[in-house]
């Protein structure tokens, strides 16, 4: 028998007939719809809180999902790991390398790993594109792209090979293999095999394959791969082969674990390979194991977009706080607007709906606008996915996949019954005998209170992002403004490879006479350094090598004066082309354990470099400065004069030129290095580089502070139209008594002070207490300053006034006449 209207269902499934549910559905759903358009203020607040916050929501969630999927999409990453080093000289120092010959000797005595590979990365080089004949055809500049690796490198790393084959390509020396998107980059839609590379003027390596292109979601920033093979006649930059002393950052070693091989076994098995090669240093240096799933979240040892997995998690929770917020802000206004319903629900009632049918219309509302809300906000965070990548620097995809839409779903799902339940019970409750009376449901509509506690936990929430906003911009404001120990206004970085002796004064004295170059200085870095290279020394007449390492930071005589390094002790380095003496920074001086700065100049110090060492007095010591920023201390560093390592010029312009070197400058420039591409970097923008991270997290709680204090203000809306509602008639008797609107308004702004501040007693202890954990992350910060926390309440006050003014002014200016008629 077909269900119907009059009759029951008499098929096997009996009450629970799909049939009969869709027909009794179809009602609850008209109903909904016509009452939604009849209350077109109601569903637009509603509909514009829950969309800001699932909306914010989906953008976080594309941003978290994008971090965990880093190299995820390789098939043996679970036993892919990187060998780092970990160095302890006074301190612990992360090092993102290992020892160049390390890989060898694991091949050679640790046979029960699958596959072990070296690669080292060469930064900031220039390819020249050679055409069939030879010719130059075009120069790129590649910073991080170009990497040595040995075969075995392609068989732990899973690449796609669109022509050859690793064993095959880059078995020979001088032969290279590319990606597709640097094949066309280089040579167009022309055949890349067969083709010729020329790097740094030095070295020419023929293309035999071509790789794709890599994903977004990887560490790997290799593109351009030469054989390992070619290093047994090239002079790379990087550490000798067979050093064990000197450790690179750009020097990896891969290794493909067995199954059920663990990184614990893996480093026990280096401690026996450290302890037989280089036992000299294993009081203060170790080997450690770095997983591959774990490189992106390695703030220690990943040199790219890392992010740490606390980040993440806090990122989960400010999503679910905004949504949690968002429901907040649905019960505030679906129960003030449940006072406007109540003849409707008494007559619905006498008629004969049962408080269950009453229940069950509401969360079908519900379930229409939280519908409405995530479909609008799926465009709003499809219109705002440009932003956020260019907030974090972070191509975020757009995914709408399976586990999206399940997401989603599990948004809607979640906010609808956990929103729509408590306004649901709240109709649900109405008596029609009361209603129908003209008698205000109070008791029906629930406890005022619960609506202010909801209201405080809003209000809350809002100022915690608030102040979270003012400390992290504090914080990078301080960095930014205060002084790191060195010039940087109006310096500017240009590359400049190593040049006869007489050249390099030939260029020098041409530059120095150009109009708005005021100084300028050949060195290996400018002093905010984003890598160090490090080298074991002797002092003095000690017997053994010192238990720490310093980073050299060769540098001409002009590098000191240039930069307004200060000098605390001797005096400047001498002008020279080779080592003649050195500078060491107070830090070092304390590693010595020497006493004073005085005590150390006219010492001799014997630093090595490779297969070479160096001696010489120690001339003077420089004040330390923050050459990677404030969050980290300072290491220990030696300055020197040595032409054959400068890789910079260093231009101190005017501060008319803007920071921009003069036409003449590139001009002079083309004419020593004709074939490399002219550059020039900011110092002031090296410096702002290293708190991308912390500016990224700052975006991040600023858009989260801002939907929050959106949807808050939408929940105070709702909860003023409640109470102006509710006290209606009150508010009615007053002005006829001689109340002023004054009054009445401050009876308003009195009952949101009392929130607002409750609401801040709870915020206050809790967000300052999260943000100073924050901040001790840092080797310099800020305090957390009584004014952050007055500006906190004063913003959210405020903010509060505007939002609840309207409504106070419109209420206490009405006639009173409608309010003590109306039943």
């Amino acid at each position: 028998m077909p269900c119907t209207r009059t009759a029951p269902c008499a098929c096997t499934m009996g009450r629970y007939c799909s049939r009969r549910i869709n027909y009794q559905m179809l009602p609850h759903l008209l109903y909904a719809l016509r009452m939604l358009r009849q209350h077109p203020a109601y569903t637009a607040l509603n509909v514009g809180g829950l969309v800001l916050a699932l909306a914010c929501s989906l953008l976080l969630y594309w941003f978290v999902r994008f971090h965990q999927s880093f190299d995820t999409y390789q098939p043996q990453a679970a036993r892919i790991c990187r060998l780092v080093t970990e160095q302890r000289y006074g301190g612990i120092a992360y090092n993102a390398g290992i020892p160049t010959p390390v890989g060898p000797a694991l091949r050679r005595e640790v046979p029960w790993l699958r596959a072990v590979a070296m690669s080292i990365g060469q930064a900031d080089q220039y390819v020249r594109v050679l055409g069939v004949a030879g010719q130059l055809e075009a120069t790129y500049a590649e910073d991080k792209a170009v990497a040595f690796v040995e075969p075995a490198y392609f068989s732990i790393l899973a690449y796609h090979w669109q022509v050859g084959t690793a064993a095959r390509a880059l078995r020979r020396p001088f032969t290279a293999v590319l990606t597709r998107r640097l094949a066309h980059r280089y040579f167009g839609a022309a055949n890349p095999l067969g083709r010729c590379l020329r790097l740094n003027n030095s070295l020419e390596v023929q293309v035999t394959g071509v790789l794709g292109d890599l994903p977004p979601n990887t560490d790997q920033p290799y593109e351009l791969f030469i054989s390992y093979a070619t290093l047994r006649y090239y002079q790379h930059a990087g550490t000798p082969l067979t050093s064990w002393e000197q450790v690179s950052s750009q020097t990896h070693a891969w290794v493909l674990l067995p199954p059920g091989g663990t990184p614990a076994q893996l480093e026990k098995a280096l401690m026996a390979l450290h302890r037989a090669h280089f036992p000299a240093t294993l009081g203060n240096q170790r080997y450690r194991v770095l997983p591959l799933l774990a490189q992106h979240f390695s703030a220690s040892y990943n040199e790219g977009r890392y992010i740490d997995r606390a980040t993440l998690q806090v990122l989960i929770l400010i999503g679910a706080l905004l949504v949690l917020t968002a429901g907040v802000n649905f019960v505030n206004l679906a129960t003030a607007q449940a006072l406007g319903r109540g003849r409707e629900i008494g007559v619905r009632r006498t008629v004969g709906a049962t408080s269950r049918r009453i229940f069950w219309q509401f969360m079908t509302e519900t379930l229409l606008l939280v519908l409405a809300a995530a479909g609008a906000g799926l465009v709003l965070a499809y219109a705002g996915l440009p932003g956020l990548r260019g907030w974090t620097d972070a191509p975020v995809p757009l995914q709408l996949d399976g586990a999206a839409w399940l997401f989603l779903a599990g948004l809607v799902t979640l906010v609808t019954l956990g929103a729509g339940w408590y306004p649901g019970r709240v109709l649900a409750g109405f008596r029609p005998a009361q209603v129908l009376k003209g008698q205000a449901p109070t008791l029906a509509a629930g406890g005022l209170w619960v609506r202010r506690g909801l209201i405080v936990a809003q209000l809350a929430l809002s100022q915690g992002f608030v102040l979270a906003v003012l400390v992290m911009f504090q914080q990078l404001t301080v960095w930014l403004t205060a002084d790191p120990g060195f010039a940087s206004r109006d310096r500017v970085l240009l590359p400049a490879r190593p040049l006869r002796p007489a050249v390099f004064r030939q260029l020098r004295q041409e530059l120095s006479q150009v109009p708005g170059v005021l100084d300028l200085s050949f060195c290996s870095d400018v002093p905010a350094l984003s890598t160090i290279n490090t080298s074991p020394f002797a002092y003095d007449h000690r017997a053994a090598r010192e238990p720490f390492l310093l980073a050299r930071l060769p540098a001409d005589a002009q590098y000191v004066p240039l930069f307004g390094l200060q000098l605390v002790g001797g005096h400047n380095l001498p002008a020279s082309d080779t080592v003649r003496g050195y500078l060491l920074n107070e830090t070092a001086v304390r590693h010595l354990g020497v006493g004073s700065p005085q005590a150390v100049i006219g010492h001799h110090l014997s630093l090595e470099n490779g297969d070479e060492s160096s001696a010489g007095p120690i001339l003077g010591v420089v004040r330390d400065w923050r050459y990677q920023g404030f969050q980290n201390e300072s290491v220990s560093l030696v300055l020197y004069t040595n032409r054959t390592e400068y890789r910079a010029l260093t231009l101190h312009l005017a501060p008319s030129m803007g920071g921009t070197p003069p036409p003449a400058v590139r001009a002079i420039w083309h004419r020593y290095y004709p074939n490399q591409l002219f550059s020039s970097t900011r110092l002031a923008d090296v410096l702002a580089g290293f708190y991308d991270r912390e500016r990224q997290q700052l975006a991040i709680v600023r858009l989260a502070a801002l939907t929050a204090i959106a949807v808050g203000c939408l929940g105070l809306y709702g909860l003023i139209a409640f109470l102006a509602q509710r006290r209606a008639r009150e508010i009615g008797i007053r002005k006829i008594f001689g109340a002023r609107p004054w009054q009445i308004i401050a009876s308003f702004v009195g009952e949101f002070a009392g929130l607002l501040v409750a609401a801040f007693l709870v915020a206050a202890p809790l967000a300052g207490w999260l943000m100073q954990r924050w901040l001790v992350q840092f080797d310099t910060h800020i305090s957390l300053s009584p004014w952050l926390f007055g500006a906190t309440l004063a913003g959210t006050a405020a903010l509060t006034l505007l939002t609840i003014g309207y409504l106070t002014l419109r209420a206490a200016l009405a006639p009173p006449a409608p309010a003590l008629r109306a039943k």
